[in-house]
This record gives C-alpha cells, sequence and structure tokens, in this order.
C-alpha cells in the first residue's frame, strides 16, 4: 500500500513537469498584457517620439529669396550656406517649412547645425544600452517587479522633465537619462512579461502586445499636440496608469525560486491563479502546486555549474553563431533606427508614414507568424533572405535615383521603398531572435539574448549618424578615388551632365552603407548558420571548447615532432 501511494506521488510529480503548467491565461495575465501595453506607450513616447521631436525642417528660402520647390533638402541648404558665407548675413533670414514644431525648429537646428540634435539621438540610444546591462542586472539581484517599477518612474518622469529643457545641451542629457530608464524599462518588463505568461501564450503576447500598433498612437498624439513639449508630456501621462497597475502586480515566481525563496513563490502563484478559477478548484489543485514548486526547486539546485559571458565563445561552432548573429542585429538596429529617425526626409506626411510604418510592420509580422506555423517549408533562413532582399531592392533603387538626382521625380517610390524597408528589419529582428534561441544551449540561451540585444543597440547608436557619415569622411582619399572612378559612369548615363558628381556621390553614400551591411548579413546568414525551424532545442553545451582543441592539436603537434626527432637518430 505505502509503495503504491510513493508510485501515485511520484508519477503525479513527472506529469505536472514545471511551474508553467501551473500558470494559465486568466484574467491576471490580461491585465499584465494591459499594463504591459501602457509601459510599451512609455517605451515609444519617450524613444520612437524622437521621429517627431528631432524632426528636421524645409528650408524654402531666404528673407525675400524663395528656392525652387523642385530641389533636394541639401540643395536648398547649399543655396542657403552659400548666401550666408557670401556675407549677406544680416539681409538672409531663413524661411523654414515643417509639419511639426521639432526642437530643430524652436532653436534654429537646421541644414549644418542639424547634427547636433542628430547626435543627441545616439546619446539617448547610448543611455538605452547602458540601461538594460545594468537594470538586467539589478533585476537578476533585487526582482522584476520593484526593479521595472523604479525603470517605469524613471522613463515618465526624465522623460517629462525633458519637455521643459531649454537648450540643446539640457535636452541632450536629459534624453541621455531616459535613454538609461528606457533600457531598463524594456529589459526587465520583457523578461516580467514572459515570465507570468503562460507557454502557449506566449508568441501571441510578443507578436501582439507590441511596439509596432502604438506608432498609430504617437502619431495621431503628435498631430494633435503639434509641437515636442506637448507631444512629450502627453505620452508619457498616457502611460502613467501604469504605476497604478503596478499596485496589482506580484513579483515573478521564477525568480522567487531562483533565490530560494520558495514559500513566497507559493503564494504568488495562489493568487494568481485566484484570478481565474474559485477558491474551491484551487484548493483541489493544491497538492499539485506543492508537488510542481518542489520539482522546480529541485531542477534549479540540480543547476550545479554557471556559465558566463565567454562560453558565448566556448567552440568555435558556437563562436560563428555569435558572429553572424551579432552582426545581423548591429546592422539591423543600424538600417532600421538610422531610416526611421530620418523619416522627416521622404516625401508625404511625417504622420501618417509614422502610423502607417507601425501598421506594416505588425501586419507583416502576423503573416510571417501565419506562414511559419502553416507551411513547413518557409524556415527561419527563407523568411530572413526575402526580407533582407527586400531591404536590398529598395535601397538600391533608392541609391541609384539618388546618384542620378531624380529624387523629387520618383519620390512616391523613394517613399515606399524607405517604409518597406524599415519594415522588413522588424521581420529580421524577429527571425534573429527566434534563431538565436534554437541555436545556442540552455544553459547560455539568455546569455546570447542579451548579447544580440547588446549589439543591436550598438546599432541603434549609430543609426543617426548614417545620413551623415559622409560629412566626415569627404576628404578621404577612398572617396576621391571613387569620384575618379565613377566618372566614367556619370558622363555616360546622368541626364544631368551639369550636375556634380561629388554631390550626388555625397547624398547616395548612406544607401551604399546600408546595402553593403544589408548585403553581407545575407550571405553569412545563408552560407554559415543551419536551418533551425524543425530541430529540437539544444540543451547540451558541446564537448571539444576551443582552449582544450588547441590544446589537443599543441599535444600531437609536439608528439609529431618527438617522433620525428626519434626517427631521424
Amino acid at each position: 500500500m505505502h509503495y503504491e501511494e510513493v508510485s501515485r506521488e511520484e508519477n503525479k510529480r513527472s506529469s505536472i513537469g514545471r511551474i508553467d503548467e501551473l500558470i494559465t491565461f486568466n484574467r491576471y495575465v490580461l491585465f499584465l498584457c494591459f499594463t504591459y501595453e501602457l509601459i510599451i506607450i512609455s517605451q515609444v513616447g519617450n524613444l520612437a517620439s524622437m521621429i517627431f521631436i528631432c524632426a528636421s525642417p524645409d528650408i524654402i528660402g531666404c528673407s525675400e529669396t524663395i528656392f525652387a520647390n523642385n530641389i533636394t533638402r541639401q540643395e536648398a541648404c547649399n543655396l542657403y550656406e552659400g548666401i550666408l558665407l557670401s556675407g549677406n548675413n544680416d539681409s538672409c533670414k531663413a524661411m523654414i517649412n515643417y509639419q511639426f514644431k521639432s526642437v530643430n525648429v524652436e532653436w534654429a537646428l537646421f541644414c549644418d547645425k542639424e547634427h547636433g540634435v542628430k547626435n543627441t539621438i545616439s546619446y539617448q540610444m547610448l543611455g538605452v544600452m547602458i540601461g538594460a546591462l545594468i537594470f538586467g542586472q539589478l533585476s537578476d539581484l533585487f526582482g522584476r517587479k520593484p526593479v521595472g517599477l523604479c525603470c517605469v518612474v524613471g522613463t515618465i518622469v526624465t522623460g517629462s522633465m525633458s519637455a521643459f529643457a531649454h537648450n540643446l545641451f539640457a535636452f541632450t542629457l536629459l534624453r541621455f537619462i531616459v535613454g538609461i530608464f528606457v533600457g531598463g524599462n524594456s529589459t526587465v518588463m520583457y523578461v516580467y512579461v514572459i515570465e507570468n505568461v503562460p507557454t502557449n501564450a506566449r508568441f501571441a503576447v510578443k507578436t501582439l502586445v507590441t511596439w509596432s500598433p502604438n506608432f498609430v498612437i504617437l502619431s495621431l498624439i503628435a498631430y494633435l499636440s503639434g509641437e515636442w513639449r506637448s507631444l512629450s508630456l502627453a505620452m508619457n501621462l498616457l502611460a502613467s496608469p501604469a504605476l497604478i497597475c503596478f499596485l496589482f502586480l506580484y513579483e515573478s515566481p521564477y525568480w522567487l525560486l531562483d533565490k530560494g525563496r520558495t514559500n513566497e513563490a507559493q503564494n504568488v502563484l495562489k493568487k494568481t491563479s485566484m484570478w481565474g478559477i474559485t477558491a474551491k478548484q484551487y484548493e483541489n489543485s493544491e497538492e499539485l502546486l506543492e508537488a510542481c514548486i518542489q520539482q522546480e526547486q529541485q531542477r534549479r539546485n540540480a543547476k550545479l555549474k554557471r556559465y558566463y559571458f565567454y562560453h558565448l565563445f566556448y567552440s568555435w561552432k558556437l563562436f560563428r553563431y555569435n558572429l553572424i548573429i551579432s552582426f545581423s542585429c548591429f546592422s539591423m538596429g543600424a538600417i532600421s533606427y538610422g531610416l526611421m529617425f530620418n523619416l522627416e526626409k521622404i516625401s508625404g506626411s511625417l504622420y501618417i508614414n509614422a502610423a502607417m510604418l507601425g501598421l506594416f510592420r505588425y501586419a507583416l509580422n502576423m503573416l510571417i507568424a501565419v506562414a511559419d506555423h502553416f507551411f513547413k517549408c518557409i524556415g527561419r533562413k527563407v523568411i530572413h533572405t526575402f526580407a533582407l532582399l527586400g531591404i536590398i531592392i529598395g535601397m538600391t533603387f533608392i541609391l541609384f535615383v539618388n546618384y542620378f538626382d531624380i529624387m523629387f521625380e520618383y519620390k512616391l517610390q523613394v517613399r515606399a521603398f524607405t517604409l518597406l524597408a524599415v519594415g522588413m528589419t522588424a521581420t529580421v529582428f524577429l527571425v534573429n531572435g527566434i534563431t538565436n534561441a534554437e541555436l545556442f544551449p540552455t544553459a547560455i540561451r539568455n546569455i546570447a539574448s542579451a548579447h544580440a540585444l547588446t549589439w543591436g543597440r550598438i546599432g541603434g547608436i549609430v543609426a543617426p549618424q548614417i545620413f551623415y557619415l559622409q560629412t566626415n569622411l569627404w576628404q578621404s582619399r577612398f572617396l576621391q578615388l571613387s569620384i575618379l572612378a565613377l566618372g566614367i559612369l556619370q558622363s555616360a548615363f546622368c541626364p544631368h551632365p551639369d550636375t556634380l558628381l561629388a554631390s550626388t556621390l555625397h547624398s547616395s553614400m548612406p544607401y551604399a552603407i546600408i546595402i553593403s551591411m544589408a548585403l553581407l548579413d545575407v550571405l553569412l546568414f545563408d552560407a554559415f548558420l543551419p536551418e533551425t525551424k524543425h530541430g529540437a532545442l539544444s540543451s547540451e553545451m558541446p564537448r571539444g571548447s576551443i582552449p582544450s582543441n588547441c590544446c589537443s592539436l599543441s599535444r600531437k603537434r609536439i608528439a609529431n615532432d618527438g617522433n620525428s626527432a626519434v626517427n631521424n637518430r
């Protein structure tokens, strides 16, 4: 009899598995998703809002001189700066046209002064990376909920404070601090939500509760506010109810178990489960809960070996995976944010462009999710290649249109291809995240994910500078040789013989950089990474490490040298 009871208890525990099975999609999860949506509004309102806050105006004239309406923004700036250099500073007052009153408009930061505003975006993205690293570690030490709450409070408070900046230096400093809190906000809250959502609902939550649809909200509030100070305050005010919602949330049971606080984890699971079932139903499952928590604690205690950052390069195979995934995340971060933070440079309404961008990204991700689910032949590499080819084709078209100085004639096509490229980067980010999780062993999967995200954020730091790199590199010997090499092409095909080759090459360089990164990304990903869609997740570290392989190779060489010496004697 005793043996049968023990057997039943063991069977019961083995059938439970992990605490994932006790987390169900109930009212608590819906409330958590609602809170997460408000938090995402705080992220979008303080990061993506820089599309509007740092938008550059158009120079349409200087005092009584009106420029032609078929010239590019750069050509208008050249005319304006030429008048200033001629000594007519007093008589030349810039006439500007803008859709949104940004910091550029308020503080007269356009043309040659515009670069300083784009530097602000780079500093903010640097803050995002720093915040992700700092608050990610703090959440492991002190808990997801308190650190997440601190980040959300910091995001809303500093984001609102930045609306009262009176010069570019104060604005840049505050946006850097905002970036630190946004980085911690996005990192900690993403992990917190994933740990409190049922396993079978994680992909749906990741797809539905995301940045993309909130671009529509951002565009609408930007249109209604009309200027950057009101936009900053409105977006943070809209996100502020998340602070009240935090009062009704509980700490992650996974984190509590990791810290050995089993009783607290059990209480949290009881409270969250009570949101969806009656007390009587819960009493019937209490024994299962205790057995599951005990097994989860045993499983975590069994992890005697700890893994660190250097284990990402434990073998040549992992080294190769890291190199390719990291470069892909870096290039997509640079391309995505580089184009997004320069949306004002394409034709059409800035508000409609931002809204269309969000809707297109949202629809594309859902379409990819459906295709991945129903078609086995569509794997990670197919989707990755499809998205990158879309970026390459679009940017190649814009490169030639820019080079041959016919941007005005093809402005609608340029607009469509730009939005297409930014939308495709979201798909590549999604594929990179899934592929990264499927390639690396369980022991270092989270470390690998954090490493890839870090490189994506580094790409975000570089991104605002892509359209200004040509200014710093213009005097290089390489570009001078490029001008000579392309001279024949200019004389043979350019429809405007009087157009200077230097000017067209100058404006085409950013698109050449984007094409180069995307092309290298697709070649490396397709050639050196395996297809992971139908493979099981790896749970074991590779046996042969790089140091051990090098040592064994050295021993073989020493042994062979010794044998050769003996034979020679």
